[in-house]
């Protein structure tokens, strides 16, 4: 399955421009909500998504290696993009209780609120998205003993 990241088709040196463009811009969201398993905007608006999204891609991109393959790309910007994402949704249901003041500045709450605990999900985010990361930003060891073999003088 190809991940919808497409502003890394083509020129690369645009891909805030291309990840700006809405059908691209409406899949990396989806992606990113798939992987979080928040598909309620209300939940998780789109702004931020994107977001996550803008600094992920900056973030892969400006640290990969010149042999990174385009998928292995695609993925960690798609699994870095879900953690920052998850973060911010974490802090925003942490600190953030539904509900809104009334005229009179009364707090009235619109439902029960709401306990999830984010910090288990966005640790194991964390991991996935680290280990995507490394694969397109770490020189695999070609000649493993080589330093065996030719000694250090």
């Amino acid at each position: 399955m190809e991940i919808p990241l497409g502003f890394l088709e083509g020129d690369e040196s645009g891909w805030a421009a291309q990840m700006a463009s809405v059908p691209a811009a409406q899949n990396n969201i989806l992606a990113v909500r798939r992987v979080v398993d928040i598909p309620d905007p209300a939940e998780l608006a789109d702004e931020v998504v994107l977001s996550a999204m803008q600094r992920a891609a900056q973030d892969v991109l400006s640290r990969r290696t010149s042999s990174a393959d385009t998928n292995n790309v695609r993925l960690a910007i798609l699994q870095l993009a879900a953690y920052l994402a998850y973060q911010s949704y974490s802090d925003r249901v942490t600190h953030q209780l539904p509900g809104s003041f009334d005229q009179s500045g009364v707090w009235n709450p619109v439902a029960s609120v709401v306990v999830r605990e984010t910090q288990a999900k966005l640790r194991e985010l964390k991991e996935i998205a680290d280990r995507a990361v490394r694969a397109v930003t770490t020189v695999p060891d070609r000649y493993p003993g080589f330093a065996v073999l030719m000694p250090f003088r």
